[in-house]
């Protein structure tokens, strides 16, 4: 006979299910990475938090829905869509960068040597011009005693058409020197400079030595004799 009180009966009515025991978790006998080696595939760092997901990006707005019956067709870039620039449009230098200068002139040996010559005879011309003008009554006079003419009467404002030849050739000369060197820096013709100066301290020179001549009454009275006026 059978004990039935029998406790491992599972068939017996009264009796106890007997307790499941859970799982064991399999160990993870990979090797830990070393610093500065790379982590075996599959490896999770329990320190290291998970990345967060990627934040998402501005939302594009939709193209205009096409005409009801027509296929929608490609938009060109730089069409309606906003953030394209719009067609033709050319992209300047960024903002800060120097734009690229235009190629330098080249200089022009011929007219940089004709302006030096010019400059040179334009000094001795100053120079002379102003000596001759300060020395103009001397000059007269002994002009006037060769040619047997009255003796030279120097004229009161004498000292002012002096003076006047003197500062005109000084200062024409100075103008011709700066505006030379202005031109030639900017690499423009600048030879007419000092032949212009040139020229009008000649006309100031004998114009005001023709009227120290005329001013001089002994000398209008031998040429109205000489002309029989």
């Amino acid at each position: 006979m059978t004990d039935t009180n029998d406790p491992d009966d599972s068939g017996q009515p009264g009796a106890e299910p007997p307790t499941q025991q859970p799982a064991e978790q399999p160990s993870d006998n990979r090797p830990r990475p070393r610093f500065g080696e790379y982590a075996p595939p599959g490896y999770v760092s329990p320190v290291t938090p998970p990345e967060p997901p990627p934040a998402p990006g501005p939302a594009v707005p939709p193209a205009p829905a096409a005409p009801s019956g027509q296929a929608p067709g490609p938009i060109a870039p730089g069409g309606n869509l906003p953030g394209y620039p719009p067609p033709g449009y050319s992209a300047g230098p960024p903002m800060g960068y120097p734009t690229q200068p235009p190629a330098a002139q080249k200089p022009r040996t011929w007219d940089l040597i004709l302006t030096i010559i010019l400059l040179v005879f334009g000094l001795f011309g100053a120079f002379f011009g102003s000596v001759s003008a300060l020395s103009s009554p001397t000059t007269l006079a002994q002009f006037y005693s060769q040619e047997g003419l009255p003796d030279y009467v120097t004229p009161s404002n004498a000292g002012a058409l002096i003076t006047t030849i003197v500062v005109t050739h000084v200062v024409l000369y100075l103008i011709a020197v700066a505006g030379s060197i202005l031109l030639l820096r900017r690499r423009r013709i600048a030879f007419w400079l000092p032949l212009v100066i040139g020229i009008v301290a000649a006309i100031i020179f004998w114009s005001v030595f023709a009227t120290l001549v005329l001013a001089d009454p002994a000398f209008a009275d031998y040429v109205q004799q000489q002309s029989g006026i």
